[in-house]
């Protein structure tokens, strides 16, 4: 919980500082984390939303390599709506990495 409280300050302190700049550039933060991180809303995006009263729009991106026997398991997260999308990547030659869960 701490770790995911200070992702979120961290990233919530940047656009509070974006959002203060007079500059008229487009105020897009990108933060990369563990899959763990962002599933299904939580932690770091609802962290980070509360501090703006809700008032911030994110979008959400789950990195998952692709195994072609398991798309049932595929079906599901996308049903169970895991992330904004699904980034598929190509299998490792160790085999699919654990799943935080």
């Amino acid at each position: 919980m701490v770790r995911d409280e200070g992702m979120a300050m961290t990233i919530a302190t940047s656009l509070g500082d974006l959002r203060r700049s007079q500059e008229k550039a487009r105020r897009i933060i990108v933060s990369y984390t563990g899959g763990g991180h962002i599933q299904y809303g939580l932690p770091v995006p609802q962290r980070v939303a509360r501090r703006f009263s809700g008032q911030v729009k994110q979008t959400t991106v789950y990195l998952m390599s692709f195994d072609g026997g398991k798309t049932d398991e595929l079906r599901e997260q996308i049903r169970e709506r895991i992330a904004d999308y699904i980034w598929l990547t190509p299998m490792s030659k160790k085999g699919p990495p654990q799943r935080c869960r």
